[in-house]
């Protein structure tokens, strides 16, 4: 009987099981923990562990540790953000990933900032790091994670996903930005053409098929050096009017860019093509930014100048020219008759014929073409909703 139970106890310790390992010195490890004759062997999601028994304070199991979250779910204000973002890094620090997605979805949903938000976005994104395939190729785990979106959930696991998602491109183009730093710094060069994590974001943000992924890589690119936000502020000028503009411009004011873009875009009022010029009119009143002011109104005054002066070259007293295309013919169109001695003799009398056309042209008015009302529309419009929203927040 003694042996038997015996055995039992063996066998028992000797299957991994999902936990937490707490070391002397405070560090808590979760993934699948085994005990060893040595010490404690742990799995986690990219490498595996082994830690002799001195170095062990003890293990927590799963059951014990969702026990742990439902007591913390149950205290006076744990609804209150702090305390959501506090329970969904606990839950991440103990490998309870499904609870801690729950709680970062939360408060993703109620769009709030708590302190700890940035520790929380940083554990979410690891996480996410930790799940995709192609550990050392930093190209293909880019681009794996974008394919990985969701695009048809829409709970509070999805959206986690998706915002942990953005944290963690962010990080894998730090990585890469570092890397090419040293090599620069090493002077090493680099194959020309060699596929990079920026140009994954870019081509997703401008051709992905499903707009949550091209929201996802914008989001990332916009968080990361200045190449990647004007990308993005290009963005909304390169696309007419629709569902994928509006969006553009909800993620820069959202990532508190709007006057930034505003002083950028207002370049294009001056040059490039005609659509160009109405579309960055339109975006600019979008983004709602004040620093846009002074190149609209220049632009609203070059444009009533252009049609005033068109206007004055109209009407009585216009300038008028004419154009003749006519051929002479001298013909016989008569005789005069002189009798002398005897004799007649017919004088023929010769004149001359004109034919052709004379084209007579003066400006009688002058109609505006389609291009020209839309652009003074659309200055004038972004203007008044500029200002607009400027006295509705003094008061």
């Amino acid at each position: 009987m003694l042996a038997a139970l015996t055995i039992a106890i063996v066998t028992l310790t000797a299957v991994a099981q999902d936990g937490v390992l707490v070391l002397t010195n405070g560090t808590r490890i979760a993934g699948k923990v085994q005990k060893t004759k040595t010490g404690w062997k742990i799995n986690t999601h990219s490498r595996q562990q082994t830690f002799a028994t001195k170095e062990v304070e003890r293990f927590v199991s799963k059951q014990e540790l969702k026990k742990q979250l439902l007591h913390l779910g149950g205290l006076t204000g744990s609804d209150s953000p702090f305390r959501t973002a506090q329970r969904a890094i606990w839950a991440f620090e103990n490998g309870l990933d499904a609870d801690a997605l729950d709680l970062y979805g939360q408060i993703v949903a109620r769009r709030i900032k708590p302190a700890s938000m940035a520790k929380l976005e940083r554990l979410a994104a690891q996480y996410m790091l930790d799940h995709a395939r192609y550990p050392t190729d930093r190209v293909q785990r880019a681009r794996q994670l974008l394919l990985k979106i969701n695009v048809r959930k829409k709970d509070a696991v999805a959206r986690a996903k998706q915002a942990a998602i953005v944290q963690a491109m962010r990080m894998l183009l730090t990585a890469e930005q570092a890397e090419a730093a040293r090599l620069k710094k090493q002077r090493a060069t680099t194959k020309r053409g060699t596929k990079t994590v920026a140009n994954v974001c870019r081509k997703f943000a401008a051709e992905a098929v499903h707009r949550i992924r091209r929201r996802m890589a914008r989001k990332a690119l916009l968080g990361f050096d200045q190449a990647g936000k004007r990308f993005v502020w290009r963005q909304a000028i390169l696309w007419p009017q629709g569902p994928t503009r509006v969006d553009v411009v909800s993620e820069i004011r959202d990532a508190s860019q709007h006057d930034d873009a505003a002083v950028y875009l207002t370049r294009w009022l001056n040059r490039g093509k005609a659509t160009l010029k109405l579309r960055s009119a339109r975006v600019l009143g979008d983004l709602g930014s004040s620093k846009a002011l002074p190149a609209l109104h220049a632009m609203r005054k070059s444009i009533r100048k252009s049609v005033a002066k068109r206007r004055r070259g109209a009407g009585a007293g216009a300038t008028r020219g004419h154009v003749a295309f006519t051929e002479q013919r001298s013909v016989i169109s008569d005789f005069n008759v002189e009798i002398a001695q005897g004799a007649a003799i017919a004088d023929p009398v010769v004149t001359t014929v004109q034919s052709g056309v004379v084209l007579d042209v003066t400006i009688g008015g002058i109609q505006w073409d389609r291009y020209i009302l839309m652009l003074d529309r659309a200055v004038t419009k972004s203007i008044h909703k500029i200002e607009s929203a400027g006295n509705a927040s003094d008061k």
